[in-house]
């Protein structure tokens, strides 16, 4: 102890507090410790089937389908090879074409005339820019570069091959192109045309051609063929299914509502529930069964976003407070004028939750298989326990006490993680601590309202750029 005292006083300003080993310590990451993420995603899909938070380029769908033509071309039938071989040697193609044509997008980049649009969505643009620069003044250059960690997971096809399936392009299980998909791998520009043979990691390419195929193929770009074909899969086209319905009358709903995307997505959403309660879905040329369906989710996702940021507000206003020694009185964090504000909101936005869960249909034109995900993730029960608590510092422990679960894994049967906040004692803990200071958030880090807290983002974002460029009325 004598050696940490004197670290103590050498040191001014550090922060240390001594915890029991923890042998979960190395299982603590998370992205969601008070687990609202997966209902956001279930509700997202009842507005946006299809659509991601990173589907926002229009053409990586047809870059991806001519790229696994060509592959499939290129590895042909390979007489008694099995699946699984030809299958590895096709993603290697797709993988080098991806790479020719990201280094091709930020060759256009560099050209005055097209600019910054020509990269903007591009995954892996930090490695096409260190790449370009070491290739700089050279007349060929080379695929064998490192795009992204993993590129097949975080690339274009993790990123965009469940959306291929969902538009009915491709079949990624089988790497297989459908009608819709062949088509609109053809109107991609090709790089053969610019005397580009893309076919492994260690092909030269040149330069010249590189830029000339990135002017015309690059990310910022659609041309009209490819936008008519992408409207048709977007809207299902002659397989239109309940999902294809839903997702075109929402992108039509979200440019009638906002056709100068001038608004913030929380405001457009409401705008797109206002418009759905004032108008039929005849006056909205949408089929009845996706008005209900869009317009049950939208009147659960303003209550369960409010719920969010009042209860993550909270957490980190626990989380700040204990950052000092360790540990914090809750009756201390519930006197904030700011905590009784946010305490406040949540008991009745947790009201109007549980009253728009209850009134949703679990049939297909209502919340569906969301409803059931929302009520498996006990978010209902802790609305529910929330609308009855009313003292900020109850508010509080419901809060942790819902963070230890999600860490144990209780909801998605997932790794458990070491809670961040401990309560001292399960039923009448009055007392957070910490379970290590990186656990803590600085003063700089806290919001000071719940209303500046992040919402989730529904999707809307990718789709106005579909909208966009693929002009959607």
């Amino acid at each position: 102890m004598e050696t940490e005292r004197l670290i103590l006083q050498k040191i001014p300003g550090l922060r240390v507090f001594w915890t029991a080993y923890d042998p979960l310590d190395l299982a603590n990451d998370s992205i969601d410790p008070l687990g609202f993420m997966a209902g956001y995603v279930a509700l997202a899909d009842r507005i946006l089937p299809g659509f991601t938070t990173i589907t926002t380029v229009p053409r990586y769908a047809g870059m991806l389908c001519l790229a696994l033509k060509q592959a499939r071309e290129t590895v042909g039938d390979s007489g008694g090879e099995s699946f699984m071989a030809r299958r590895r040697k096709i993603v290697e193609h797709m993988k080098s074409f991806e790479r020719a044509w990201a280094l091709a997008c930020g060759l256009a980049a560099r050209e005055g005339r097209i600019g910054e649009p020509a990269t903007d969505g591009l995954r892996g643009v930090m490695a096409v820019r260190r790449w370009l620069d070491l290739h700089a003044n050279k007349r060929t250059i080379s695929l064998a570069f490192s795009l992204l960690a993993n590129q097949v997971r975080y690339g274009g096809i993790g990123a965009y091959g469940a959306f291929l399936e969902a538009l009915h392009l491709a079949d990624m299980n089988a790497l297989t192109l459908r009608p819709a998909g062949e088509e609109l791998g053809q109107a991609f520009p090709s790089p053969g045309g610019h005397g580009l043979a893309i076919f492994h990691d260690d092909a030269r390419l040149p330069v010249d051609g590189l830029r000339a195929w990135g002017i015309e193929a690059c990310a910022g770009m659609l041309t009209m063929a490819e936008a008519k074909l992408l409207r048709d899969a977007l809207s299902g086209g002659e397989e239109a299914e309940f999902d294809d319905n839903t997702r075109w009358a929402m992108l039509r709903l979200l440019n009638t509502c906002d056709p100068e995307e001038k608004m913030e997505e929380p405001r457009l959403l409401l705008a797109c529930l206002r418009r759905l309660k004032q108008n039929t879905a005849a006056d909205l040329s949408m089929p009845e069964q996706s008005a209900r369906r869009i317009c049950s989710a939208l009147r659960v996702i303003e209550p369960y976003e409010r719920m969010f940021q009042c209860a993550a507000f909270l957490f980190d206003q626990v989380r700040a407070a204990a950052l000092g020694h360790g540990e914090v009185e809750l009756p201390t964090v519930g006197s904030s004028a700011a905590v009784q504000s946010a305490a406040k909101e949540l008991r009745s936005t947790a009201a109007k939750f549980v009253e728009e869960v209850e009134k949703a249909t679990d049939a297909p034109d209502g919340l569906g298989p969301a409803r059931q995900g929302l009520q498996k993730l006990k978010l209902v029960d802790l609305a529910r326990s929330l609308a009855s608590t009313a003292e900020p510092v109850a508010v509080c422990q419901n809060i942790l006490r819902r963070h230890i679960r999600v860490q144990e894994g209780k909801f998605d049967s997932g790794v458990r993680k070491q809670p961040w906040v401990q309560l001292d004692d399960a039923d009448t803990g009055q007392m957070a601590r910490l379970t290590a200071q990186r656990f803590g958030l600085e003063p700089s880090q806290v919001r000071e309202s719940w209303t500046k807290m992040a919402r989730h983002p529904y999707r809307t974002f990718g789709a106005r750029r579909f909208i966009r460029q693929c002009k959607i009325r």
